[in-house]
């Protein structure tokens, strides 16, 4: 056989090349040759494929942000696949039509101490919190999370340098997820050993959730108890409104002297001032949402509260389902509440033209309904809002079966059911009080502050 080595300083050129190979091809054995012509063609194909991929990124490095001339460190052949799905996956979202979105998640802080008979391990958090986060990577525009309360069970915080902001949320949630404001609301579990529950005022100082700084990560943003946010960049204004004084509101047969924060201030050092406050919070909550019905300009307005819609079932004391049914040419409402442990939209009292949903299924304390999770919200360039929910397996997820069932939609007739084997039964299991110690309060008026005990 010819040997391959070319002696002499000029290189063979293309032709020489091809002769000396096909001579080579020649002085092969019969089969050989012939194994070695019908493979030759899928061999040269296999390595094109192979080589195109690092060929052209290598030219994107080049002409790319290292500048002119700079030096391409080697690659394996994998780590340049995956660079140039990263850069189409860029270039994809770079030409969608979306503006931006924002993730929503409630009842989500376990306890592994005090937690519901069927949410026995920290596992349905986590994996909500892990498919939040592959969630946002795949969305590469999230603006904001909204948290509907109950962020740490079972009594809340003592402070902010209490171990549990780690333990229950920054150690769970990945920092990229953090990397954005989470709007928040108390929870009735949140309040029972934060200060903020005997508490006149609302500040950092005298509530433990309270945070008004927009660039401070490590805690949530939450100005008050009670506030709104603009996004005139999304078209979006989000409200977010305590509602806690509803917590009564699972039983439709409630008395007028059981219509308060009941269970959750009666655990409280201070069941009377807690009642008062958090009606005077309720009534100011809703205020601020006439109010911003009113003089909001943007497209879309986000509300959210602790209380899914059924909560507002009583029209007698609130005019809240008015609220968040009303309806202009150009504004869309869209509410979000917890407190049952589901994340569904086919279980709460409907807010038609608008939309609601139940996002209580953060993996928190249990498991009212076979679907656990969080909920999207998405924003297009003409600001239309689209929301839906991203759900782990139940089984996964949780024990057994769910304790109560929140997968049909229910009418104020057919409440009672649910509220039956619900919260409900929990609550005056822990509970220890029979009735309220606060004055009643009609929500929809705007009293006189000289007759009104709550102004």
């Amino acid at each position: 056989m010819k040997s391959l080595l070319q002696t002499g300083s000029e290189e063979p050129s293309d032709s020489d090349g091809a002769s000396s190979a096909a001579e080579d091809v020649a002085e092969l054995p019969g089969k050989l040759r012939l194994r070695l012509l019908r493979w030759a063609p899928a061999a040269f194909a296999a390595v094109v494929i192979l080589l195109l991929p690092t060929a052209a990124v290598v030219f994107l490095d080049r002409a790319g942000g290292s500048g002119a001339g700079a030096p391409v460190e080697p690659l394996s052949i994998a780590s340049r696949l995956q660079d140039v799905t990263g850069l189409q996956n860029r270039a994809d979202k770079s030409s969608s039509d979306g503006v931006g979105s924002f993730l929503v998640v409630g009842d989500w802080g376990w306890d592994p101490y005090v937690h519901g008979w069927n949410l026995k391990k920290p596992t349905c958090q986590n994996l909500v919190a892990q498919k939040m986060l592959e969630k946002s990577r795949e969305l590469g525009d999230v603006q904001f999370v909204i948290n509907v309360g109950d962020s740490f069970y079972p009594n809340g915080v003592t402070g902010k340098n209490d171990p549990q902001w780690d333990q229950k949320w920054r150690n769970v949630y990945h920092q990229e997820l953090r990397d954005v404001p989470w709007y928040s609301v108390y929870g009735n579990h949140d309040y029972l050993q934060d200060k903020c529950a005997c508490s006149n005022f609302t500040s950092e100082m005298t509530c433990n959730l309270i945070r008004d700084r927009t660039d401070d990560r490590n805690f949530f943003y939450m100005p008050d108890v009670n506030f709104f946010k603009e996004h005139p960049e999304l078209g979006l204004e989000v409200v977010a409104l305590d509602m806690n004084a509803f917590e009564f509101a699972w039983n439709r047969h409630a008395r007028p002297e059981e219509k308060c924060a009941l269970e959750a201030c009666a655990r409280t050092s201070c069941q009377e001032a807690c009642e008062t406050n958090l009606k005077k919070r309720a009534r100011d909550g809703l205020r601020l949402l006439r109010d911003r019905l009113k003089e909001s300009t943007h497209t879309n307005m986000v509300v959210f509260s602790h209380y899914p819609t059924d909560y507002f079932w009583d029209s007698s004391m609130t005019d809240m389902l008015d609220l968040l049914r009303s309806k202009t040419e150009d504004r869309h409402i869209e509410y979000f509440g917890g407190h049952r442990h589901s994340t569904d939209n086919t279980s709460t009292i409907p807010t038609r033209p608008n939309n609601n949903w139940l996002v209580g299924g953060g993996g928190g304390w249990g498991c009212d309904s076979a679907t656990q999770g969080f909920v999207v919200g998405e924003i297009d360039a003409n600001y239309k809002l689209r929301t839906y929910s991203v759900l782990v397996p139940h089984w996964d997820c949780c024990y057994g079966p769910p304790t109560t069932t929140t997968t049909t939609r229910i009418s104020v007739e057919s409440f009672d059911e649910m509220a039956a084997g619900g919260y409900g039964a929990e609550s005056r299991r822990l509970g220890g009080a029979k009735r309220c110690k606060s004055p009643p309060m009609d929500f929809k008026a705007r009293r006189d502050p000289l007759q009104d005990p709550f102004v």
